[in-house]
C-alpha cells in the first residue's frame, strides 16, 4: 500500500473532542500526547469532510522508522505487522488536529458565538422596550404639560360668560361652567326592623268561618332599629358654576350654594363634590363622574378665585405646577 496515495480511511471526531483515523477495515487510531500513534477504543461522532492532502510525514520512532503500534489490538499493527504508513496515509497525517481538544475548541467557539448573538438580540430587545416605555412616558408628560398651559391661558383670559345657559344670572354674575346629567345625592335610610321579645299566652275565643280567633294576654318589649343610611340619587339635572354660587337645577329639586355662605367643599372620592353652607343643615352632594372631576374642580376654583379677587394667585399656583412638571420630563 502506498502511504502517500492511500485513501482507504477517513478522519472522524472522537467523543472526547480529538480527531481519530478510521481505516477501511474499521480500526481506529490516534496520536497520543507524544505524537505516537496508538489504538483508539472510544466512541466516534459523525465524520467531518476529509482534510485535503498535505506533505508532512507520519510520526516516526527514534530510529526514524515509521512508528508501529505494539499493543495487541485486533486488526492493529501489532497484530498484523503492518507499518502505520500502510494504515494512515502520510499526506493525511499532517492534517490531524494539532491537539486533542481541537474539536472541542471549535465547538466552544461556536457556542460562544451563538451565546454572543443571543445576548446581542436580548440587548437589542431591551433597548427597543426601553425606548417604547420612554416614548409612552414622554407622551403622557407632554399631555399634562399641554393641559396645564391651556388651563393657565384660560385662567389668565377667561372672566366668565354673560350667558347663563338656562340659569338666570344676578347682577354682575358670570357663568363659568355647567355640567348636565348630574345627580343630586342625599342619604336615604333603608328598611328598619324590630328587635325584642314578648311574654304571655293566648286563648281561643271563637270561630269565624271555620278559623279560630285567639285573644293574647301578656306584654311585649322591644326596639325598632332604623335602616342604614345609603347615599341615593334623589334627582338628576344640571349643575352651574358662577362667580357667586353653585346651583343644581333638577326636575324635582333645586339646590343653591352661595359663596358668601360657603363653609367648605370636598372632592375626596374623585367623582363628586360635597358643598357645606352655613344656611343649610345637610350638605349638598353633586355627583358628575370621575371623567369630569378634573375640569369641574378647575372651573370651581377659578370661579372662587374671581369671587375672592385672587386670580393672580391662582395663576401663580398653576405656574408652580408647570415648573414642577418641567423638572419631571422623562
Amino acid at each position: 500500500m502506498d502511504a502517500g496515495t492511500d485513501t482507504s480511511g477517513e478522519w472522524v471526531a472522537g467523543a472526547d473532542g480529538g480527531w481519530v483515523w478510521r481505516t477501511a477495515e474499521g480500526t481506529l487510531w490516534r496520536q497520543d500526547d507524544e505524537g505516537r500513534w496508538v489504538a483508539y477504543t472510544g466512541a466516534v461522532l459523525q465524520p467531518p469532510p476529509n482534510p485535503t492532502a498535505g506533505n508532512a510525514s507520519v510520526p516516526s520512532d527514534s530510529d526514524g522508522e515509521p512508528f508501529q503500534e505494539t499493543r495487541a489490538v485486533p486488526g492493529g499493527p501489532a497484530a498484523t505487522g503492518v507499518p502505520l504508513t500502510d494504515i494512515v496515509p502520510a499526506g493525511r497525517a499532517a492534517h490531524a488536529p494539532a491537539h486533542r481538544g481541537g474539536l472541542l475548541s471549535g465547538m466552544k467557539e461556536r457556542a460562544e458565538a451563538a451565546r454572543a448573538k443571543r445576548e446581542q438580540a436580548h440587548r437589542a430587545a431591551q433597548t427597543q422596550r426601553a425606548e417604547g416605555e420612554h416614548q409612552a412616558a414622554l407622551s403622557q408628560w407632554q399631555e399634562k404639560m399641554d393641559t396645564c398651559h391651556e388651563l393657565r391661558q384660560r385662567a389668565r383670559s377667561f372672566e366668565g360668560s354673560e350667558d347663563g345657559g338656562g340659569l338666570v344670572l344676578k347682577k354682575a354674575e358670570r357663568a363659568f361652567y355647567a355640567i348636565s346629567n348630574c345627580s343630586l345625592v342625599e342619604d336615604r335610610r333603608g328598611a328598619g326592623h324590630y328587635v325584642g321579645r314578648s311574654q304571655g299566652f293566648s286563648i281561643p275565643v271563637a270561630k269565624i268561618g271555620g278559623r279560630s280567633v285567639r285573644y293574647r294576654v301578656g306584654a311585649s318589649k322591644g326596639t325598632f332599629v332604623q335602616g342604614t343610611p345609603v347615599p341615593t340619587a334623589i334627582d338628576h339635572g344640571t349643575v352651574h358654576l358662577t362667580n357667586q354660587r353653585v346651583v343644581f337645577m333638577g326636575s324635582k329639586q333645586t339646590r343653591e350654594c352661595l359663596f358668601t355662605k360657603l363653609v367648605g367643599y370636598d372632592s375626596a372620592d374623585g367623582a363628586s363634590t360635597t358643598f357645606s353652607v352655613s344656611n343649610r343643615q345637610k350638605p349638598t352632594v353633586i355627583h358628575y363622574g370621575a371623567d369630569l372631576h378634573f375640569i369641574f374642580t378647575f372651573n370651581l376654583e377659578l370661579a372662587l378665585a374671581h369671587f375672592r379677587d385672587s386670580v393672580d394667585e391662582y395663576v401663580a399656583t398653576i405656574d408652580s405646577v408647570i415648573a414642577e412638571l418641567e423638572g419631571q420630563r422623562p
